[in-house]
């Protein structure tokens, strides 16, 4: 009978160049479930609007649905987002084992780059309010475009603190090509 091991690399010890990895996490998740009960507001008004006018729940509106859905909401994106994000570190720390950033760094950064994704891209969608026709045609690109450009900015910033010079473009290509595929897999699914 053979007696299987897993060798599992120790993190880092890590010299910060900030104090963002010193916020309380729940805190952080707070005001991460805020931020994307915010940036899809309209979006889940909506879907009750809609679920309201098309079952029974016509003339059935109380006055709690409304935040109690924005709250559920806002909850499940944080927990998709917390399962994801660990997801995502624990696929990238054996491709690039140099990089100098532990789990708890990485998910710091990324819920605080979510949060300004979030919060920029609730904003732009507040020009939308009152026009569903152009909501419907650009609610997905400026989800797209915006968390792109918040992650470019948000690998910048890790590439130039925590990623030796040997490795740098290699951390940028082996970063961005689970998100990209997974955009390109979203964007043709949308298209379908």
């Amino acid at each position: 009978m053979q007696n299987f091991s897993f060798f599992v690399r120790p993190e880092p010890n890590v010299v910060y160049k900030d104090k963002l990895h010193k916020v309380n996490v729940w805190i952080m998740r707070a005001i991460l479930l805020v931020a994307f009960a915010f940036s899809d507001f309209y979006s889940v008004n909506v879907t009750i609007m809609e679920t309201a006018l098309s079952g029974a729940l016509v003339n059935f509106r109380p006055e709690f649905l409304y935040p109690t859905v924005h709250i559920l909401s806002g909850a499940l994106s944080v927990l998709f987002f917390e399962i994801i994000g660990s997801l995502y570190y624990s696929l990238i720390r054996p491709l690039c084992p140099p990089v100098q950033l532990t789990k708890k760094g990485f998910m710091s950064y990324l819920r605080f780059t979510y949060v300004l994704i979030s919060l920029l891209g609730g904003c732009i969608k507040l020009i939308y309010l009152f026009s569903d026709l152009y909501f419907y045609v650009f609610n997905n690109l400026i989800d797209v475009v915006v968390t792109t450009i918040g992650l470019i900015v948000l690998y910048a910033y890790i590439n130039k603190h925590y990623v030796p010079d040997t490795i740098k473009s290699k951390f940028i290509k082996l970063a961005f090509i689970p998100y990209l595929t997974v955009q390109f897999v979203r964007v043709l699914g949308l298209l379908l």
